[in-house]
């Protein structure tokens, strides 16, 4: 008596299923791994364009990001909004820094 012999098509299920699997456990893993930068925190402070606009955003703890890659932020907050010669200091910390404003994120993590 012959017995039928696996398909290929079986295999292809089988190896889908297990790179599922494992897709799906390396996106639950890495979306609990605490310091990741809340997405949608980011989102709020990728929208901002200008320097001052992006540094003076504290509820979203916003922050600048040089051409270079390099973050600058404003001082912590002392619970009342920064004051435009503290946004302007910021923003200039990024040019004598030698370094010109790219894009604004943010300090915030989940």
């Amino acid at each position: 008596m012959r017995t039928k012999a696996q398909g290929a098509i079986e295999y292809l299920l089988i190896i889908g299923a297990a790179v599922m699997v494992t897709a799906i456990t390396i996106s639950l893993i890495t979306q609990t791994i605490p310091g990741q930068k809340d997405p949608r925190t980011m989102a709020k402070c990728a929208i901002k364009t200008a320097c001052g606009e992006c540094l003076s955003d504290t509820t979203n703890q916003c922050i600048g990001v040089g051409a270079n890659g390099m973050e600058y932020a404003l001082p912590e907050p002392h619970g009342d909004p920064p004051n435009d010669g503290e946004v302007n200091a910021g923003c200039a910390a990024i040019a004598s820094a030698g370094d010109t404003f790219s894009h604004c994120t943010t300090a915030k993590t989940i």
